[in-house]
This record gives structure tokens, sequence and C-alpha cells, in this order.
């Protein structure tokens, strides 16, 4: 148990850490390998058949919310697909039209609904689209092939939509009739693969340079990393696949290509937020059977942190197509599982920081450097083209998603309500769990069911709450202690008069002080009338506390002057004075006759009357005068004249 001492409580953004990992497969055959996995911004998982347009939306803990098949008349290639900036999806399919194929781009929303679909169409050639990607201001960017209708050849396309789906501009390429991928580089432009051929344009399509590589025998996208680019080949001879990392300019690094004991087609490599990349391998053993393993690679194609998912453990045979992203906490993996009597299904995984799930296991890799010659510079004539967007049309139909579960794990948890704490006089004490964890539901000994909070009173509480989607039960419990504020000796409602100071004392032993002027000492020297006041902190406890010094109204005069030049009491005029304004000072003789008046008081009067001394006596002096509230005052008396 512990006992709080608390009591402001400041809401600092929390950094997620990890739910239970897992792999599970989705009810319903599947056959294409063509699936992407992406994280939602919920925090959930949405998963993409392209084969089947099926798009599937699970909670952060792989629990079904909906799903969605998109009746689009797709030819015989699957098409792409990308999460967009604003949450929701972007596909790119081919679609026939009479006897040629287009390229068309449909816009979801976070939901699966159709916001906009757009043909890309020209009546003079058939398409192949091949990648589609998200530019920084919501732009769509759709690499194909062109083939004329009535004519040899083949074109490379790059094509740019605004947001909207609305035509910007089409740009044709003569790299070859091979198929490719490409990315919206970090500045802007695009890095676009014909086969073997690495081209980058600019923002507009201008061609910037190009590079060849031989035979790579590979066409996925590259990816960026922070000093150049890299992408994958295949070893023909030994069908192994390989990496290749250039410059900005297309320049070959790290002394050749980077082998790989992978065999098989090579994965799509996918940037993380840490400036590393990763993809999924599938790693066949001495019996034939595959291993789905997850690899992370820094910049350099050095492995950062490797695991592969062990079939036995997960019932199944699992071959991993597609990595996404959440954070740095976990890592999302798609693929299908190996076809039995039941037929292949599509399985989906989450991953801790580790890349565990409960089902793992670790496999030795080798990579090794190749040299290879230097890339050389194809040339290739650019020309603008423009198609005509049409808007289509495409049903859109709800199918069940029904999931089973292979294996998951979690790391064990503890919450922290508090550490110490005090409950201060009149101030309510908010509770919640400060360790960070991604709480599923929470019950409180009050009663409530939130993440936080508000106590009054002291006592004992206790938080009952589950995490790793609902795989564990945590509690904790703390001891609430109010104390009261001692009031301190603060001088207050005093007055100040002249050149004079105030001593304002707040002393409180242990205390913290803070004036309204930034100070911090117990006592304060107020040295003009005004509202003064100060937060003290004491046990962790703050309160304000204040007082006001204010004008004072003053007058002392004295009854005998001596104006004989010796340089004291010259005068007759105020030896005090404050909260005094204007006024007028007279003096009469005991005749009753005005001898004197002057409208400086503080100046007073030097015993002459035009220039000329008066004898010494007894004199009668009036001063009218307004204080400092503006009320007009009088006083009156004897004043002796000695030696004048």
């Amino acid at each position: 148990m512990k006992k709080l001492l608390l009591v402001f409580l400041l809401l600092f953004p929390l950094v997620s850490m990890s739910q239970s990992a897992f792999v599970k497969t989705i009810d319903g055959m599947h056959f294409g390998r063509n699936t992407r996995i992406f994280q939602t911004n919920d925090q959930g998982i949405a998963v993409f058949s392209l084969d089947s347009l099926k798009l599937y939306k699970f909670n952060s803990c792989g629990n079904p919310d909906w799903a969605k098949q998109y009746k689009i008349p797709i030819g015989f290639y699957a098409g792409s697909a990308i999460k967009t900036r604003n949450g929701g999806f972007a596909l790119l399919n081919r679609i026939p039209s009479a006897n040629l194929y287009h390229s068309v781009v449909t816009l979801l929303d976070a939901n699966g609904a159709i916001i906009w679909s757009r043909s890309l169409e020209d009546p003079d050639y058939i398409q192949y689209p091949y990648t589609i990607s998200e530019d920084s201001n919501g732009n769509f960017v759709v690499l194909a092939n062109a083939s004329p209708l009535n004519q040899q050849g083949f074109f490379n396309t790059i094509t740019k939509l605004d947001a909207n789906g609305n035509f910007l501009w089409t740009k044709f390429y003569s790299f070859g009739p091979i198929w490719g991928g490409a990315i919206v580089t970090s500045d802007g432009g695009i890095l676009a693969r014909i086969g073997s051929t690495l081209f980058k344009i600019d923002q507009t399509g201008n061609l910037e340079w190009a590079s060849g590589f031989g035979n790579t025998t590979s066409y996925l996208a590259p990816v960026e990393v922070s000093d150049g680019y890299i992408f994958t080949g295949l070893n023909s001879a030994l069908n192994t696949v390989t990496f290749y990392k250039i410059s900005k300019t297309g320049q070959l690094q790290l002394g050749g290509r980077k082998v790989t004991e992978f065999t098989g087609n090579p994965p799509q490599l996918y940037k993380k937020s840490n400036g590393n990349f990763a993809a999924v391998f599938n790693k066949t053993n001495t019996f034939g059977f595959s291993y789905a393993t997850i690899i992370e690679f820094d910049k350099d194609l050095n492995i950062v942190r490797q695991s592969t998912l062990d079939n036995g453990k997960a019932g199944v045979i699992l071959q991993g197509y597609h990595v996404g992203f959440s954070d740095e906490n976990h890592t999302l993996l798609t693929g299908l599982t190996i076809a039995n009597a039941a037929g292949s299904k599509l399985f989906f995984a989450k991953t801790d920081p580790l890349f565990h799930t409960g089902c793992d296991t670790t496999f030795a890799i080798n990579i090794t450097t190749e040299p290879v010659n230097p890339p050389f510079s194809p040339s290739s004539s650019v020309s603008s083209h423009t198609f005509s967007v049409v808007n289509k049309s495409f049903p859109v139909k709800n199918i069940p998603a029904i999931t089973s579960t292979h294996c998951s794990s979690f790391a064990p948890a503890r919450i922290n309500i508090h550490a110490d704490s005090i409950l201060c006089a009149n101030s309510p004490l908010a509770l919640r769990d400060r360790s960070g964890l991604v709480l599923d539901s929470y019950l409180w000994s009050t009663g409530d069911t939130t993440a936080t909070i508000a106590v009054n009173q002291s006592g004992k509480y206790w938080l009952r709450a589950t995490t790793n989607c609902g795989a564990q039960t945590v509690s904790d419990t703390v001891m609430v202690t109010q104390i009261a504020f001692p009031q301190p000796t603060l001088t207050h409602d005093t007055a100040l008069c002249q050149n004079s100071e105030v001593l304002i004392n707040a002393t409180l032993p242990g205390a913290v002080y803070r004036w309204h002027d930034g100070s911090t000492n117990a006592i304060y020297r107020a040295t003009k009338p005004g509202i003064y006041h100060v937060d003290v902190t004491y046990q962790t406890c703050t309160k304000r506390f204040s007082g006001k010094i204010g004008d004072h109204e003053k007058l002392l005069l004295p009854n005998i002057f001596t104006p004989n030049n010796d340089g004291r009491n010259e005068t007759f005029a105020p030896m005090e004075m404050c909260g005094v304004g204007s006024g007028k000072l007279k003096i009469y003789n005991r005749w009753g006759q005005l001898l004197y008046e002057t409208s400086e008081i503080n100046k007073g009067w030097n015993g002459r009357v035009n220039g000329q001394k008066t004898a010494d006596g007894v004199y009668f002096y009036l001063l009218e005068y307004a204080n400092f509230r503006n009320e007009q005052k009088m006083k009156k008396g004897w004043v002796e004249l000695v030696g004048g």
C-alpha cells in the first residue's frame, strides 16, 4: 500500500506500451499472395486481400469490426493498395473496357466507404498499372505501363491526380516493357523502378537521372533511407534474394550487392519511422517447410532484429507477404497459410517490439557481399500525355469476418496509480494509472469505470484493470491523506507613508514561495500601494494568499518654529505628510488679519510677510486640503514663532 503525496494532476501524453501479440487466421479461402496490412488511425488493423478485393477491419486486439468486398471488374492484375494520410485507403486496379484495359484509382474513407473512383482512359492504349503512392500534398502518383493498341512498343507512364481525383499530368518514358514500382521521395520527387532500371524525376515529371543494373530479375519498388535508396533483386543462378543500395544520384554503394540465403520471390520493403526498413522472407528448412521470417535492417543492410514464426506452435504453415507498422512497439504482418484440405487462408499477426508473437523461433541468417558491374545510364525520351478521367461507380458488399487465434503472448504488466501525494483542502485530486500501459477496462473502488477519477476525501482507493486484450488483470492501491493548509502571518491592510516600505511576511516552515513578480523569498518588501499575492507551496499543496497595502493619510505640524537662519526648524511646514493632495495654508495674526497663504503645503511659511520678518509671537494657521480619497479636510491651530 502506498501513501499519496500529490496535489495537482498534470496530464502528459502517454507512450503506448505493448498489448497482446498474436497470430490469427481469417476464415474463408484465399488464393492470391497480394495482401496488405496497415494500422488504422484508431490503433486498429486493416487487412486487404487484393486478389478478392476484400478489406477487413479489426480492433487493436484483432477482433473484427467490419469487412467489405468491392465489386470492381478487375482484369488479371490484382492491383495495389495504400493507407492514405487522412486515415482512409486508396486502391489501384486494372479494369476492362471494350478491347482495352484502363487504370482505375478508388479512394476509400476510414470506414471503407467509396469517396470517389476515377478511370484513366485513352482509346489508343492498353494500360498495366503497378503501384500507387501519395505525396505530402495528398496527390496520388500512379506508375503503369501503356501499350499502343495498333502499334508496337511500350511506354512507362507516371500519372499524378490531386486529392479529389482530378487529372494533373502524365509523362511517358521508354525504359522497357517490364513491371515496376514507384515511391514519392523526401524531396517531393518520384523514384521509379522498371525492371533493372531506376529513374528519378522531379515533382512535374522531368527526368533527373536514370541508372541501369543489368538483370536484377525483380521489379518491386525501392525504399528511401537517409543517404540513398535500397531495392531488391534475385540471384538467378541460386534463386536467392539480393539487395542493392544506391546513392541519391543513382551510384552503387556498399561495394556491390548483398546476397541472402532466402530463395524465391524478393519481398516488398517497408520503411520504418526510425529510418530502418523491414521485410518478411520465407525461410525454407532442410525438410522443405517454409517459415515466415521478419527482419529489420539499418540503412547499410545490417540486421537489427529478426524473428521467425514457428509453424509447429501456430498449427499451420505460414507464408508472409506484407509487413506494416503501427509504431515502434508493434509490427504487423500478413500472408497466407499453406493450402491443406481446408484450403489456404489469410493470416495476420501483431508482434511486440522484438517481432515476437508467441509462436516464435530463430534461424541463422547469412548475408554476403558480391561484386557487380557498376550501373550504366540508360536514356529515355520524355513526353507529356493526357488521359481522360472518367468517374466510376462500384458496389460494395458487407461480408462476415471470423477469426481464429493460433497463438498469442503478452508481457507481464504492472500499473501504478501514483507515487506518494497529499490531497489538498478544497482541491480535488485526480487519480489515474501512470504506467503508460494500454488498459482495456477500468474498475475503481468508487465504482467508476473511467481512466481517471477525482477524489475529495481521505481514504484508501484501488484500481483493477485489464490489459493485453483482456488477457491480464492488474491492480494497485493508494492511501490518500488530506492535510489542512496553515495560515501564514501575512501582513495585510497596511498603509505606506512617504518613502517607507512594508514587509509582507508569508513564512511557513518548509514552504516554497512565488510572488506576483516572480520573486521567491518568504518576505516581500512592498514600496507602493496595491494588492500583493503569493503562491505558497506547502507539502506539495499550493495555495494563493494576498494582502492589500493602501495609502495612508497623515499630517503632522509643529507648534513652534525658529526662522533664525541656523538651518534648523526654519519653516512652519508639515513634519510628516502622506495621503494629502492639493490644499492651501493660511497664516493669521492674533487679530484675525491674513498675513500669508500658499498652495505649496510642503514648503510652508518661513515667518516673513512681504519679505519682511515678523515679530515673535503666536500665530493662527488654517490648512484646507484634499486627501488621497479626494475628501475635503481642514486642520487649524496655533504656532509660536521664536527668533524671527
